[in-house]
């Protein structure tokens, strides 16, 4: 039995403890901050919408911060900017040979978790898939998506140790020897597209069709590729574009 901790009960942390608690091999432990939360997934569940179908899962979730014993995997999805503080409150979680897990959006979580734990011990990926919350332990999971992830040596043994605790799931799971590169990619496009269509209130594909916004995300993008070469990954604008 392999202890996993999940810190972070919004869409995504939901919707990944969904497919753990599947593997019977898996002791599941959810945590987040929010005393309410934590009582109604404890007493409900997590409740899926998904393909047109309800599908509840019955998992242990607890308040995070409290103390408690180290786990052998330890999965984050608290917000980028809550990195630190969540690793600081929860250091109690990291055992000598934890392994920690971000699939957060953004770039550089891993810097924030490195202050705890040594890059080797360290997986980064990315998630296609799209949840969406609607009430505390309950979610729409209205797109899947494959998961990709990686570390820092491609010959990690810690990446197939977490892509096994997935099998069986139904969460399609990947390596990648460069997944830093794919974390840049689809940070470029979100920065792109995700501050302008919510400022401008439009949809994705007015951006492309009007002129001026157009040139407005080709100059985000350009700034944001010059911003990952100075972090050691190229990419030519066209590859964005």
């Amino acid at each position: 039995m392999i202890h996993v901790t999940i810190l972070g009960a919004g869409a995504m942390g939901c919707l990944y403890a969904s497919y753990l608690s599947r593997n019977p091999e898996v002791k599941l432990l959810l945590l987040d901050h929010n005393p309410e939360k934590v009582a109604e997934i404890e007493k409900d569940g997590l409740v899926m919408q998904e393909n047109g179908h309800t599908i509840r899962t019955k998992v242990h979730a607890a308040r995070s911060g409290l103390g408690g014993d180290a786990t052998d995997v330890l999965i984050v999805f608290v917000k980028a900017h809550q990195t630190y503080m969540a690793m600081k409150s929860n250091r109690f979680l990291i055992g000598p040979d934890t392994t920690v897990v971000s699939l957060q959006n953004g770039m550089g979580n891993y810097l924030e978790i490195n202050k705890f734990v040594p890059l080797d011990r360290i997986v980064i990926g990315t998630s296609n898939h799209n949840s969406t919350l609607q009430g505390y332990g309950k979610f729409l999971h209205a797109a899947d998506g494959k998961t990709i992830i990686g570390a820092f040596d491609p010959a990690n043994p810690r990446v197939e140790l977490v892509k096994s605790l997935f099998a069986g799931t139904g969460l399609d799971i990947a390596s990648s020897p460069d997944v830093r590169r794919l974390i840049w990619r689809k940070l470029l496009i979100n920065m792109a597209i995700n501050p302008l269509t919510m400022l401008m209130e439009v949809r994705n594909g007015f951006l492309q069709a009007d002129r001026p916004s157009w040139d407005c995300v080709s100059g985000v993008v350009r700034e944001g590729i010059a911003v990952a070469k100075a972090d050691g990954v190229e990419f030519e604008e066209e590859e964005i574009l």
